[in-house]
């Protein structure tokens, strides 16, 4: 084993960590935003054009729409274009590996062994967000994990020169342009500057408030301006945690993981008040809110609570104690190895069409859509599948898919509540679908929609195709 004052050794031990975090996170891509993600990347690509209106769905026809994630949406339909899902999840792994990279330097001081350990922690109980693969939440992850180390140089620059004043607004402005464009999780990156720059006024150093101000500014600068803010604030007021997986509360053990870690470093920090104790506290408080209300956020908790850690010089200490530095190739040659057992899995799902269609997030109906390649028709399909078929049915319009849950229809109602309504069968939605000129059911086998046209007592809806996952139906006028 090479000695760590042994500056090859160390330069080693960095390649392996950050190899190893690569490994790790190729992940398949299971993602069912996927086809609506591509789509909004590949019409720019082609004809610059950007998705600020619903043209994907026959709900809601023009509905503006000023979810930022251009920049992701390209870079996924780019990936994608050039080596399918492979490329998509290397991508995916070659972010995270970046973001986890960085979040270790945020760390204020510590062994290397202390931080590696914190670091595979941290995406461990992170798994069941980052596992989907290459999303635009990613991006978010990546660029918190930026501020967070550009929030821990600043600390430690007591004077800073015109030139390094120059530098760090330049690095603000650049990174929230790109945040905006990437993903609407900003937001938490403005409150967390925000948070710090607030601090700072009571020490008269105000340069940390210019930089807020830059950056909130920078936010602008994106296809919607600051109408991106309305998309934000109508997700917070919509319940998504009634209707949407990834936007319910985590599961009990986890929120116990979460109150308990917060509580007791809440509680070292009031104890020990070490430098910017306030600032850990508040943004440990936002981030443990965020992943109390949505189990989505668990990255963001725990990435934070990894950086407040490394903030208290007792928990180091009493930790380096039993890691020794030596510990640190066995920590990231550890997950080395998970990572090549868990490669071969990924890389055939990845690589085959057919492992997509059966084993991803949701069992998606690619044979019956393969029966709709030619048709041009507005769509009722199930929630999760309306990305995919956005994707393989550019010609046709779905009714409802992953971009509308927080929207509105005229009777204030979530698409996803109306789409609810139909698939079971609930009264009036014949006629909803009567409304909307609706042209053909594609639907999952055994719902109670599928179980009510199969009693035949609506002539109007022909079944002309079933198979063990989906059904079509066809409207005969």
């Amino acid at each position: 084993m090479p000695t760590f004052s042994d500056k090859r050794a160390v330069s080693l031990l960095k390649i392996l960590f950050i190899a190893s975090i690569f490994v790790l996170a190729l992940f398949s891509v299971k993602d069912t935003d996927f086809g609506w993600h591509y789509r909004c990347g590949l019409e720019f690509m082609q004809s610059g054009t950007v998705c600020s209106q619903n043209t994907f769905s026959y709900f809601l026809p023009g509905h503006p729409w000023a979810y930022s994630s251009l920049i992701y949406d390209v870079i996924l339909a780019a990936a994608f274009d050039g080596w399918g899902f492979v490329g998509v999840s290397a991508v995916g792994a070659a972010v995270l590996a970046l973001t986890m990279y960085v979040l270790h330097l945020a760390f204020r001081t510590g062994e290397s062994a202390v931080k590696y350990l914190a670091v595979f922690i941290v995406m461990a109980m992170s798994w069941t967000v980052i596992e989907l693969g290459f999303r635009s939440q990613l991006m978010s992850l990546l660029f918190y994990s930026i501020l967070l180390l550009m929030i821990n140089r600043l600390k430690k620059q007591e004077v800073l020169r015109k030139m390094q004043k120059l530098l760090y607004a330049s690095c603000t402005v650049v990174l929230f342009i790109l945040w905006t464009n990437s993903h609407p999780g900003f937001f938490v990156g403005l409150l967390t500057l925000g948070f710090y720059a607030f601090i700072e006024l009571r020490y008269k150093r105000f340069f940390p408030l210019v930089l807020f101000i830059a950056a909130m500014l920078s936010t602008g600068l994106n296809s919607f301006g600051f109408r991106v803010y309305a998309e934000i604030w109508q997700h917070f007021n919509s319940p998504l945690g009634r209707m949407i997986a990834e936007w319910v509360r985590p599961d009990y053990w986890q929120m116990a993981v979460i109150v308990a870690l917060s509580s007791a470093l809440a509680w070292s920090l009031l104890k020990h008040r070490p430098e910017d104790w306030l600032f850990a506290i508040m943004i440990l408080s936002l981030t443990t809110y965020l992943a109390l209300t949505a189990r989505r956020n668990l990255p963001l908790f725990y990435m934070t609570a990894a950086y407040v850690l490394f903030e208290i010089k007792t928990f180091q200490d009493k930790l380096t104690g039993y890691l020794n530095r030596s510990v640190s190739f066995g920590i990231v040659l550890t997950g080395l190895m998970i990572g090549l057992l868990m490669l071969p899995g990924n890389i055939r799902f990845n690589s085959d069409m057919g492992s997509y269609c059966r084993d991803g997030q949701s069992e998606l109906p690619c044979l019956a859509v393969e029966r709709l390649e030619n048709e041009k028709a507005n769509i009722y399909s199930l929630y999760e599948w309306g990305g995919y078929l956005i994707w393989k049915l550019p010609q046709s319009k779905v009714f409802v898919d992953g971009r509308m849950p927080a929207w509105k229809d005229t009777d204030g109602r979530s698409p996803y509540e109306v789409y609810l309504d139909i698939i079971q069968a609930k009264r009036g939605w014949q006629k909803t679908l009567d409304r909307h000129n609706t042209d053909l059911l594609l639907i999952k086998t055994g719902t109670f929609l599928d179980l009510e046209l199969a009693k035949k007592t609506h002539p109007e809806w022909q079944q002309t195709y079933r198979d063990d996952v989906a059904v079509i139906y066809r409207r005969i006028r």
